[in-house]
């Protein structure tokens, strides 16, 4: 009978054998979340934003949706989403985000995306060009609770302007018999926005020196998609000469106030 081999023995020999099964499931650990980790896959949805809205504080207001698909075998918690908004030539126009979520492993975590475009005179060839944006989005996120990425994707993103090609055109000024003159002034735009332009265009017809002649309000409500065109009569009286002067036009609205550049009068 072989003697039995010293305590000692037996107890290093099991601490050996527990640490190489301690390590070959650590290393299948990590294999796994590796792997898991390397099939998570952003992506938006084209069908879940709803466009940009134009909110009451002046700003343009989009919501999208960020589908994280989590394959592997480790949830992803948290996560949250930093998204920019670019002008074709990079430059930054906006800053937009996620709350913090989590995706359990096997499925796809739906990542709500707030973005805010602000709308003023800083950012005036929105109200008046369509654009072509990119949006930069970074995913970061702690998987398998160990292993932190950060996810990115570019995705182009098209801007109707509200007021795309506005232009505000004075006619032939027309001598009347009660010692006015007659200037039509033709208004004209299209709504290429996601959202309706409801609110007034004030229009004033100024001489060179900057001095008011004559003002009209316009009542606006042009759906999106839709053009708007319309002649305005300003009767100036013979004190004051349009020639040389501007065409000043003014939108108050939803929120946002924005005077369009003077344009010139012949």
């Amino acid at each position: 009978m072989r003697p039995r081999a010293p305590a000692l023995y037996r107890i290093s020999r099991a601490l050996r054998i527990a640490a190489t099964l301690a390590l070959v499931l650590i290393l299948l650990f990590v294999g796994l979340a590796f792997y898991s980790a390397a099939q998570v896959r952003p992506k938006f949805d084209p069908h879940s934003s709803t466009g940009f809205v134009l909110a009451s504080n002046g700003t343009a207001h989009l919501t999208a949706t960020l589908n994280l698909s989590n394959p592997g075998f480790f949830a992803i918690a948290p996560i949250s989403v930093a998204l920019q908004l670019h002008y074709p030539d990079g430059s930054l126009l906006a800053l937009g985000g996620s709350p913090t979520v989590e995706v359990a492993p096997g499925a796809t975590g739906v990542v709500p995306v707030s973005l805010w475009v602000p709308l003023s005179s800083a950012t005036a060839t929105l109200l008046t060009q369509d654009q072509n944006l990119t949006a930069h989005l970074w995913a970061n996120l702690t998987y398998a609770t160990l292993f932190h990425l950060q996810l990115t994707a570019l995705n182009n993103l098209s801007w109707g302007a509200p007021f795309e090609g506005f232009s505000a055109t004075p006619g032939t000024p027309q001598p009347q018999s009660n010692g006015t003159v007659l200037v039509p002034v033709q208004i004209t735009f299209r709504n290429d926005a996601s959202f309706d332009v409801v609110g007034t265009l004030t229009v004033t017809i100024a001489d060179a020196q900057g001095a008011a002649c004559s003002t009209t309000p316009v009542t606006i409500d042009t759906l999106k998609g839709s053009s708007f065109g319309q002649t305005l009569s300003f009767y100036l009286s013979g004190g004051c000469n349009p020639s040389g002067g501007t065409i000043v036009a003014t939108y108050s609205g939803n929120g946002l106030t924005y005077a369009f550049p003077p344009e010139a009068i012949p």
